[in-house]
């Protein structure tokens, strides 16, 4: 207990109450399953109920922070409505970034899904819970299932502190932190977070609708809260593997709203769900578009109507129209054209990639070959990347997988479209016949190379460290050709001269061998160990210095970072101190997160004041030594 509120001597410098403040490291052992974010969450939950038991729970990712010092009085409004109140568990505001490009390079703000659809299934029960940045109401997280004519007395609830010291406090949560706690408890079933789901918010917010609650989505005009967006591709690509997957799995599982949700809620949310739950489903019919019209283009089978037939309708209409439609929705939730663009291509990449792994280890654990894993994302990045990402090109610069696909598919399409442009300069003379019959297919190859672009730049043209590897690039083409053979087998002479083969393949092992001993010689780090009293000497120069960020190495320094910011920025809510509680937990036993949330506790005797003082908005220390003034409104902070 860094800062226990009830101590008359815990004021900041104005004389003024400081809000509680908790540091959970829970107890993790290899023989027990810590079941990762649900796991500590629902520790927290325990041990908040023990020392402070607020009936109102706010739960915020790591990487985020409060952006609107208001965002608890505007949930409690909506707790404590005479009417309606008492029949919400949670109101859950929108995830967004504070990070975003100006035109979004990789479709991280899902602008659609966050200011329509979320918004939209308020009429139908409410949104899901999207695991941040989400106001709960306890019992309902703890398993309470609603009743008609309920009503919440909240003096009663508000008068049930622990009247221990915090000594005795420490001691008696080491319990409810401990690995075995949950043996043999209905916790991770009947209460608390779900178990057994890579999404166990989706899953946690459906079941508690399913016991009668409802949800609201609230968005105001500032936002509530801001986070870390992914600054690579292949970060962005495997934090949506990890949701197609756990929402699949949902969907083949009891839990899948159809069936769980019988008779429990609307059938329009039961519905609403399905989109979600089949995204891993999706990259079947994408995948077909993608490659088999290419394909039967390079055979001579036609897919689609004549471009002279009235059955072509139909298509042209699904081709312009929705994309059209798509476009307009796009700019009127707030994004720019070249960022409607980006969506689309991380739209398909997402599809042919990320979703299309998540549909296939879904099926092998069903079919018991493989075991639940949870994927973290990323939230460090160098500079070098963040520069590129600034200016917008897109971040490659590894070897995977799914560059592979991404690679084999783009250079198939581009192939698709040379053949299919010589065959129409060939068919000049015959009044264009090949266009007439191919048409559609050989525009849908040319927008696919055109959505590829960056992927052609980063195998041929891009020089940089994002760029894809020679490996990508050699396999791509070599996969692509091995497709291509298939529709036209007159390549296959081509290809079995071996002379181009051979060059290719002592070029590519030169690669290799210079990729290899930069693995093994360049990226090659000592890391330095930082005794307990230098670093908390330093932390305390840090904090003399009017900052409470960490500097004392630079993997250490953003991962420390987020710790305290997110705390501070919500101990500095406009909220009665005496009434608050922060429990933060970094999942695991790290020293450095402890002297930092210390050093933390100490700033925030200054930094509140200051906060009330000047009205700042966000309150946010961090934001007050950038050099520039990243959100236009903050007219405050930039005086």
């Amino acid at each position: 207990i860094l800062i226990d509120g009830r101590d008359i001597n815990a004021v900041d410098i104005k004389g003024d109450p400081l809000p509680t403040l908790v540091y959970l490291a829970r107890e993790k052992r290899p023989q027990y399953h810590h079941h990762f974010k649900a796991g500590a969450m629902n520790a927290l939950i325990r041990v908040s109920s023990r020392i402070s038991n607020g009936p109102i729970i706010l739960n915020v990712d790591c990487d985020m922070y409060s952006n609107n010092s208001k965002s608890i009085k505007y949930s409690l409004c909506i707790f404590m409505d005479e009417e309606k109140g008492d029949e919400i568990a949670y109101i859950q505001f929108p995830q967004k970034f504070n990070n975003l490009t100006k035109n979004d390079i990789y479709g991280s703000s899902l602008r659609v899904i966050q200011q329509l659809e979320l918004a939209g299934l308020d009429a139908n029960g409410g949104p899901m819970y999207i695991g941040t940045g989400c106001f709960h109401r306890r019992e309902a997280l703890c398993g309470k299932k609603y009743e008609k004519n309920y009503k919440v007395d909240w003096k009663k609830l508000n008068d049930t502190k622990a009247n221990e010291s915090a000594s005795v406090l420490e001691e008696t949560c080491k319990v409810l932190a401990s690995c075995t706690f949950e043996h043999n408890t209905p916790w991770g079933k009947e209460m608390g977070l779900k178990y057994g789901i890579l999404v166990e918010d989706i899953i946690t917010g459906l079941s508690i609708k399913c016991r009668g609650w409802k949800s609201m989505y609230l968005n105001p005009e500032r936002e509530g809260f801001l986070g870390v967006a992914p600054t690579t591709l292949l970060q962005l690509l495997v934090q949506h593997t990890r949701w197609a997957e756990g929402h699949l799995q949902i969907f083949l599982s009891r839990y899948c709203s159809l069936v769980y949700g019988y008779k429990r809620i609307p059938l329009k949310l039961r519905l609403a769900y399905c989109p979600f739950n089949l995204w891993a489903a999706n990259c079947l019919a994408t995948l077909y578009y993608v490659v088999v019209p290419c394909l039967c283009l390079l055979k001579g089978f036609s897919l689609f109507p004549k471009i002279s037939s009235p059955w072509v309708v139909p298509f042209v209409y699904v081709a312009f129209v929705h994309r059209a439609y798509s476009l307009g929705e796009f700019l009127w939730c707030g994004g720019t054209f070249r960022g409607w663009c980006n969506d689309q291509r991380v739209w398909l990449f997402k599809r042919t990639t990320s979703y299309f792994f998540a549909f296939f280890q879904t099926i092998l654990k069903l079919l018991g070959y493989s075991q639940l894993t949870f994927a973290l994302t990323a939230k460090v990045s160098d500079e070098n990347v963040s520069e590129r990402y600034e200016q917008e090109l897109i971040e490659f610069g590894a070897t995977s997988p799914m560059f592979d696909i991404l690679a084999t598919l783009a250079m198939l399409n581009l192939f698709g479209s040379f053949g299919a442009i010589k065959k129409v300069i060939l068919d000049a003379d015959e009044d264009f016949k090949v266009l007439d019959q191919f048409g559609l297919q050989i525009l849908l190859c040319l927008v696919l190379v055109t959505i590829n672009l960056p992927v052609y730049q980063a195998l041929f043209f891009r020089k940089d460290n994002g760029k894809l590897p020679s490996s990508v690039t050699y396999k791509s083409i070599i996969f692509a050709l091995l497709a291509c053979t298939v529709a036209m087998p007159k390549l296959l002479s081509h290809l079995s001269s071996g002379a181009w083969y051979n060059g290719m393949m002592n070029q590519f092992n030169k690669n290799q061998r210079e990729i290899l001993g930069c693995q093994v010689l360049g990226f090659y780090h000592e890391q330095r160990k930082i005794g307990k009293q230098k670093l908390s000497s330093t932390l305390r120069n840090e904090a003399s210095k009017g900052t409470s960020t960490v500097s004392v190495n630079r993997s250490w320094n953003r991962a420390t970072h987020y710790g305290d910011k997110h705390s501070l920025s919500v101990m500095a809510y406009e909220y009665p101190s005496e009434k608050l509680s922060v429990h933060p937990s970094d999942d695991g036993c790290s020293d450095l997160t402890f002297y930092a949330l210390l050093e933390a506790a100490s700033f925030t005797r200054i930094w509140l004041p200051f906060c009330r003082k000047l009205k700042v908005e966000p309150r946010l220390p961090e934001a007050y030594f950038r050099k520039t003034v990243k959100h236009a409104d903050d007219s405050a902070m930039a005086k």
